[in-house]
């Protein structure tokens, strides 16, 4: 009485970036939504496919009622038990910022091509991972080196792979890999090495294919397909092809 405004409750929102006007160079908020799709230098990690077991340790990350829209990136890990397995999991910390995004996170998995450039799945079809998960561990940009650790709730689907690790740093011009979700499209591949490192991160610098907004938190892995560290951002990106300026920046394993 005595209003004629209406009452209503905003319950949910989700983001969608382009990259106009960005001025962060950390790489999350992707959306299957958004006119955006991966840029064409990327490459399709089914055409690596030494990489076929590994990559299935990678999920896209999405929230509990956006389905088919995934704005981050993360990895598997394995752990010392045979069985059963404790369901770790590691993405970037500016990617889950509390235990509130935790608890509303599904992770979505094989979310890739079955063979080189084949039929590219719907992501609102692929198997995933509900109920959210804890986080055991996290460090900001700020005050460490920008990861996210956590522990899912939900149950893993058959087929996924728990990847390997490494807390030793790779050696000079070894081949690296990062795996991940570029602009939350379908699952790529990037092939680089190392360019030097400091307290929490270590940069790389790609020869083949780049990361972009929601690669964040995906895994850097060394020559053996060991995860060493995970994507905080930079300035790799498809419309700039000098080899110099395709870097991007990983928060170290061994600080995790």
């Amino acid at each position: 009485p005595g209003s004629s405004l209406p009452s209503f409750r905003i319950t949910e929102l989700t983001h969608r970036y382009i990259r106009l006007g960005e001025d962060s160079n950390s790489k999350a908020g992707a959306s299957t939504a958004s006119p955006l799709t991966a840029a064409s230098c990327n490459i399709d990690v089914s055409c690596e496919p030494a990489w076929a077991t590994t990559s299935h340790a990678v999920a896209g990350l999405g929230t509990v009622g956006v389905i088919g829209e995934l704005f981050c990136t993360g990895c598997l890990l394995n752990d010392l038990n045979e069985s059963p397995k404790t369901d770790y999991f590691l993405t970037a910390a500016h990617c889950i910022t509390s235990q509130a995004e935790a608890d509303s996170t599904e992770f979505y998995w094989n979310y890739q091509t079955a063979n080189c450039k084949g039929a590219i799945p719907n992501p609102s079809t692929v198997p995933r991972t509900v109920g959210g998960a804890s986080i055991l561990s996290t460090k900001s940009r700020g005050s460490g080196n920008d990861h996210c650790f956590m522990q899912l709730r939900g149950t893993v689907p058959s087929g996924v792979t728990y990847a390997g690790w490494n807390s030793d740093p790779p050696a000079p011009g070894e081949a690296l890999a990062g795996i991940h979700h570029p602009q939350g499209d379908y699952k790529r591949i990037s092939i680089g090495v190392t360019q030097g490192e400091n307290t929490n991160f270590r940069t790389v610098r790609w020869t083949r294919g780049v990361t972009e907004v929601g690669s964040s938190g995906s895994p850097l892995f060394n020559a053996k397909q060991q995860v060493i560290g995970q994507l905080y951002g930079g300035d790799s990106d498809c419309s700039n092809p000098a080899p110099s300026q395709q870097i991007d920046e990983y928060g170290r394993f061994n600080v995790t």
